[in-house]
């Protein structure tokens, strides 16, 4: 079963994941938001937020988890929910 998913926080015109997150927790799943640890090398950690008003302003016009926020381990992690246009 499904305990923790990792989702991402829409901008624009992306599709829309705040209606998502609130099912999911009033299912009494928890989720958990990406946030940039480093650009080089590469580096996100993922923290389990309660709301999205949690989220901060982060650079591009993204919003992500605070800095001060404790990351989870990724095997605590059961599912995760990622964004794309197509794939080959």
């Amino acid at each position: 079963s499904v305990h923790t998913t990792a989702v991402y926080a829409s901008v624009g015109h992306e599709l829309d994941t705040a209606p998502l997150c609130r099912r999911l927790r009033q299912r009494s799943i928890r989720t958990c938001y990406p946030r940039v640890e480093s650009k080089q090398p590469p580096k996100l950690s993922f923290i389990a937020v309660e709301d999205e008003q949690e989220l901060v302003a982060a650079p591009f016009g993204l919003r992500e988890p605070a800095a001060a926020a404790t990351p989870l381990p990724l095997s605590a992690i059961d599912v995760f929910i990622v964004p794309g246009l197509g794939f080959d």
